[in-house]
């Protein structure tokens, strides 16, 4: 029996990198395109409805940034995997995209070739990072350890009692969500969360949500 195709589901808001990348990947007879989408609540709907093996995911879309629907992705559908396509060569952009649930990162410039390995990659169970992003994850890695230190230090030196509230918010960070979503989880108003954030860093003298997103792992709030 002939081996079935890899589903792929092609997210960009610009119609012209949509059909080159559909063309690049139908040249391979072990892929296909199954839909399009220009937009993060599209690409959802399209995502629960086709059920694609792999979906390609620009950072930068309208309604709902890529990394906002990989999130969603992972929540709801895990078995479908992520290739993050983007024009960000940042450690911060990249750190993100990995948390976010990101399988694959690659900038829009990469020859074909890396992105249907890339594909293939993350379909077969793997990772893909070109090796110019190998030392960004290195050292974004030793940044994460030197907070974690950090953030004992913080529980040790600090008895503030969060409230019920700014424990949940808490946890939401550590799960990746941003502030809207956890406005929308919690139903309340976004410039509520940024209050409750602001309290609950200031009560435990963190710096940033990544520090208060590694206190949450490391104190064990969250798995």
């Amino acid at each position: 029996m002939p081996q079935s195709k890899v589903r792929i589901l092609v997210a960009d808001d610009h119609a012209l990198i949509r059909e080159g990348l559909r063309k690049i990947l139908e040249l391979e007879e072990d892929l296909e395109v199954v839909g399009e989408s220009h937009d993060g609540p599209t690409t959802l709907a399209r995502a629960r409805e086709l059920r694609p093996d792999v979906v390609t995911l620009d950072v930068s879309m309208p309604g709902m940034s890529g990394l906002e629907v990989a999130r969603k992705l992972r929540e709801e559908l895990p078995e479908v995997k992520i290739v993050i396509l983007t024009v960000h060569d940042d450690q911060a952009c990249l750190l993100d995209a990995v948390r976010a649930g990101g399988q694959a990162y690659l900038l829009k410039d990469s020859e074909p070739a890396h992105l249907v390995e890339a594909i293939r990659t993350v379909h077969a169970g793997g990772t893909y990072f070109p090796q110019e992003f190998v030392s960004h994850l290195v050292e974004g890695y030793r940044k994460v350890t030197s907070e974690v230190a950090a953030a004992g230090e913080v529980l040790a030196k600090s008895k503030a009692q969060l409230t019920e509230r700014e424990v949940e918010i808490l946890r939401l960070i550590a799960q990746g969500a941003s502030n809207r979503e956890i406005a929308e989880r919690l139903f309340i108003s976004e410039k509520t969360v940024k209050n409750h954030v602001s309290s609950l860093l200031r009560k435990l003298e963190l710096e940033g949500r990544t520090q208060a997103a590694i206190f949450a792992l490391r104190n064990r709030l969250v798995e």
